[in-house]
């Protein structure tokens, strides 16, 4: 089951001037995944998000890709403002914008190295809330298993230095989400399934927290991915990636094969495969684009850590 933002028992609302849910679409309008692969929660859920990102209808052409330029991020910490960096540069090339994608005022902006996703989602909210809108223009909705901070994460090396200051910024930040009308969906498991059924639709892209050493500890290569210090460690190393859509190409899931290791698995039981792998902009990688099997994106993201954190924004007409 998901926890929507409108039940009396969440803390932080995304509807602050009523308490019943937007108006959904049919829900066989917003699907590019077959329906009776879908359970009931799933198909509530998708027709929740596509209100928030106002998709009114999804059409039935395979536009898996969105286009978006990469950016290589400029320090070990600066993954997420990358990020908002690429999907700010898309927003200003297809909807004619001049938003400045400088990384100089969103760092201090922020005000801080430890980004936490809200952060990131309050950084967006500023930039847009004040823009004219133009033919193109770019809505967004951040989902999560938690809004707010785990106390356990204090003994996470990645998340422990910084700790007492981080969770006086992000509280303060989520307190003021009903005031600044911050589009926010807490769910309690958000599925692949759902996933996809978005990043595959063109205009629609998603900011993934992972767990990078989930993601190193499966390349082949050994390629430095995100150079960070706790990307040694043995405990969770966050990092923020784009997810700008799917492919089914034979060649695509061929060449992710090669890059990633098989999952291990015990004896008898048959190994993690996809039909699928996510086209990914990783802003700690030099390539224009990564091929990552689902199942690899998958583990990285429900990493413990990340609460599954997931920002997703649609370029619409």
């Amino acid at each position: 089951r998901y926890v929507c933002h409108f039940l009396p028992s969440s803390p932080y609302s995304l509807l602050p001037h009523s308490s019943a849910p937007p108006p959904s679409p049919p829900v066989h309008q917003s699907l590019r995944i077959p329906i009776d692969t879908l359970t009931k929660d799933e198909r509530c859920l998708i027709d929740e998000i596509s209100a928030l990102l106002g998709i009114t209808s999804i059409d039935d052409r395979r536009e898996e890709i969105t286009q978006i330029k990469h950016i290589h991020q400029q320090d070990t910490w600066d993954c997420g403002l990358t990020c908002i960096q690429m999907a700010l540069q898309h927003l200003n090339n297809v909807g004619k914008y001049n938003l400045s994608i400088d990384q100089a005022w969103m760092r201090e902006f922020v005000g801080t190295e430890s980004i936490w996703t809200i952060d990131l989602v309050t950084l967006l909210h500023y930039t847009l809330k004040d823009i004219t809108q133009n033919a193109t223009t770019l809505s967004y909705v951040f989902c999560s298993t938690k809004f707010g901070v785990r106390q356990s994460y204090s003994d996470i090396e990645y998340y422990h230095a910084a700790f007492e200051q981080d969770l006086q910024r992000v509280e303060r930040l989520f307190a003021s989400v009903v005031k600044e009308k911050i589009p926010l969906l807490q769910v309690s498991h958000l599925s692949l399934k759902v996933l996809v059924n978005f990043v595959s639709k063109k205009g629609c892209i998603a900011i993934v927290l992972i767990d990078n050493r989930v993601l190193l500890n499966q390349t082949l290569e050994g390629e430095e991915q995100c150079s960070t210090d706790t990307v040694e460690s043995n405990s969770y190393s966050g990092h923020y990636v784009i997810l700008c859509g799917v492919s089914y190409d034979n060649n695509d899931l061929n060449y992710a094969k090669t890059q990633y290791k098989k999952e291990s698995t015990d004896a008898g039981k048959t190994p993690q495969t996809s039909e699928f792998c996510f086209v990914v902009k990783n802003p700690g990688n030099w390539k224009e684009r990564d091929l990552v099997p689902s199942w690899i994106l998958d583990k990285a993201w429900r990493s413990s850590g990340t609460d599954e954190d997931i920002i997703f924004l649609n370029f619409f007409q």
